[in-house]
């Protein structure tokens, strides 16, 4: 972690004071929006209005009033967010659009046929005064210790035996605090592993469908309750 954040200080360096890129064989870090820039032995502390981390081709977003970060070195040589305090009006995002951007972006520099478009989308979005991450190139945890909003946005297509289904689905929570496990990379699946919400909590799920063109009965759904465990593994 100290080589990747003397890497990073250095590159500001030599680049826009305001934003750095850093390319790895198959991937990208980006720190942009920066106001101000302070490093320590084994992190970087950002500001902005917001300031904001993206590891692009995990298609993961980090914005906050003030971020310190320390990133790692996959084996490959691809750069990937170790740890992140996030602080001043925290969002933290996981967008499969986000990822597949990259990838797409990355195929035309390359000169090769751009990737197969997913099958689904889904996108993560948390909202709250702090949070911090923590994890590895596979997965990461999220914790929220104070009063957050949660956000799952869903669409896609599946083909069920009586046919063609076309879905579109919102998820939202909001709690008192909580912890969540993802996979460091968004998957058209879903990347949300396990997970604790504590109350009080409001959970609310609205979802609509078409099966061979024709509308299927809406699903409108409000959850209160005092505590919610995750479990999609």
């Amino acid at each position: 972690m100290i080589r990747v954040a003397l890497v990073l200080g250095l590159a500001l360096l030599v680049q826009d004071p305001t934003e750095l890129r850093l390319k790895g064989p198959t991937g990208e870090f980006v720190l942009q929006h920066i106001d101000g820039l302070s490093l320590t032995a084994a992190r970087m502390i950002a500001t902005g209005s917001p300031v904001e981390a993206l590891w692009r081709d995990a298609g993961m977003s980090m914005k906050a009033g003030r971020i310190a970060l320390s990133a790692g070195l996959k084996l490959n040589g691809d750069y990937f967010i170790g740890s992140a305090d996030i602080s001043g009006n925290a969002v933290f995002t996981s967008d499969t659009d986000l990822a597949y951007a990259y990838l797409s972006e990355a195929a035309k520099a390359a000169g090769t046929s751009a990737p197969t478009p997913y099958a689904a989308s889904y996108k993560l979005t948390l909202t709250s005064a702090a949070m911090t991450y923590a994890g590895d190139p596979e997965q990461g945890t999220i914790t929220l210790p104070n009063a957050f909003h949660a956000t799952l946005v869903s669409h896609g297509t599946d083909h069920p035996k009586k046919g063609t289904l076309v879905y579109d689905q919102t998820i939202t929570a909001a709690g008192s605090s909580g912890a969540m496990t993802i996979l460091a990379r968004a998957t058209p699946s879903g990347n949300l592993r396990t997970g604790t919400i504590q109350g009080p909590i409001v959970l609310t799920l609205v979802r609509t469908s078409t099966t061979n063109g024709a509308a299927d009965a809406p699903t409108n759904m409000t959850v209160h309750a005092d505590r919610l465990d995750l479990d999609f593994v």
